[in-house]
C-alpha cells in the first residue's frame, strides 16, 4: 500500500490543503492539551480531598506541577479589611522568620489584598532595586536568598471575604508553563477559590500574621450563632435565658476579641475562618 502524502494527510486531520500546520500551530495545540489537563488534574484532586488539610494539599500539588516553588493563599474581610487567614507552603523556616521579624508589615502582597488591589506581578530583584525601606529590603532579599524571585498573584471575591493566591517562582512566570502561564494560573485559582476552606481554629496567631485571632469564649460563640440564624438581641436573650443587657455584652466582648466594629462582622469572620456552624 501506498505511503499517503501530505495531501492526504492534511484531508484526515480536517486542515485545509492550502493551510500546512505551522511549528507554532504544534506549539499552541501541546499548550491547550496541557492546560486541559491541568485543569482536569485540579478538578480530580480537590474532588478527591477530604476537610481543609487536603485541600490544602491538593492546591499546594497543583502549584507544584505549574512549576511555583510555594503557593500562599489568605483571605481578607470585605467589610473590615482584616486579615481573616493565611496559609503557605514556603519553608517553616522562612516562615518563623518571616513571622519573627513581622516582615508581614511590609511585605506587598498582604498590603494590596487589604487594600483591595493586589500586583498580578512582582518581580523581587526589581522591587529590591528601588525599595528603600530597610525592612522592605529585608524582605526582598530573603525572597531571593529563598528562591523566590517572582510572584503571580490572582484575587477572587467569595461571599464575604477575598481569596488572594500566591505563586512564588525562581524562575520567570511565563517559563513555567509556556506563554500560557497566567491564563493557567488564573483558571487554576478560580477553581481553587471555590473549593479552599479556611484553615479552621487550630492554628496559631500567625496564621494571620498579627490579625486578631483570638479565641472565643462558648458564650460569645453562642450568641455569634444565633445572630447567625437571625435571631436579634432580645431574641438571643429569650433563647439563652439571659438578660438582653449580657447578650449584648457578649457580642461586644466578641467583637473586641476579633477586632470588629459590629457584631455582624465578628460573625461574618468566624464563619470565613471555619470556627463556626450555624
Amino acid at each position: 500500500m501506498a505511503e499517503p502524502d501530505a495531501a492526504t494527510w492534511l484531508a484526515c486531520a480536517r486542515i485545509p490543503a492550502h493551510r500546512y500546520p505551522t511549528r507554532s500551530a504544534f506549539a499552541e495545540g501541546r499548550m491547550t492539551t496541557r492546560y486541559a489537563d491541568l485543569l482536569m488534574d485540579t478538578v480530580s484532586r480537590l474532588t478527591e480531598a477530604e476537610g481543609p488539610d487536603q485541600t490544602w494539599d491538593a492546591a499546594a500539588g497543583v502549584a507544584n506541577r505549574i512549576g511555583a516553588r510555594a503557593l500562599t493563599c489568605g483571605a481578607v474581610m470585605r467589610d473590615s479589611r482584616h486579615v481573616a487567614w493565611v496559609r503557605s507552603s514556603m519553608d517553616a523556616s522562612f516562615l518563623e522568620a518571616f513571622s519573627d521579624a513581622r516582615l508581614y508589615e511590609v511585605d506587598p502582597i498582604q498590603a494590596g489584598a487589604i487594600a483591595g488591589r493586589v500586583a498580578p506581578r512582582i518581580d523581587v530583584a526589581a522591587a529590591l532595586r528601588t525599595e528603600t525601606d530597610p525592612r522592605a529590603r529585608d524582605l526582598y532579599a530573603m525572597l531571593l536568598e529563598h528562591g523566590f524571585r517572582h510572584y503571580l498573584n490572582h484575587t477572587w471575591i467569595e461571599e464575604a471575604s477575598e481569596q488572594t493566591f500566591a505563586l512564588a517562582c525562581d524562575a520567570h512566570p511565563a517559563e513555567l508553563f509556556g506563554r500560557g502561564t497566567e491564563r493557567a494560573f488564573s483558571a487554576v485559582s478560580a477553581i481553587l477559590s471555590m473549593a479552599m476552606r479556611s484553615p479552621g481554629l487550630v492554628y496559631a496567631e500567625d496564621r494571620a500574621f498579627d490579625a486578631p485571632w483570638s479565641r472565643l469564649s462558648d458564650p460569645e460563640r453562642d450568641v455569634l450563632c444565633y445572630l447567625g440564624q437571625g435571631l436579634n438581641s432580645e431574641q438571643i436573650a429569650d433563647r439563652l435565658l439571659r438578660p438582653q443587657s449580657e447578650v449584648s455584652l457578649l457580642l461586644d466582648r466578641a467583637c473586641r476579641r476579633l477586632g470588629t466594629q459590629r457584631p455582624e462582622q465578628a460573625l461574618s469572620l468566624v464563619l470565613v475562618r471555619g470556627g463556626l456552624c450555624l
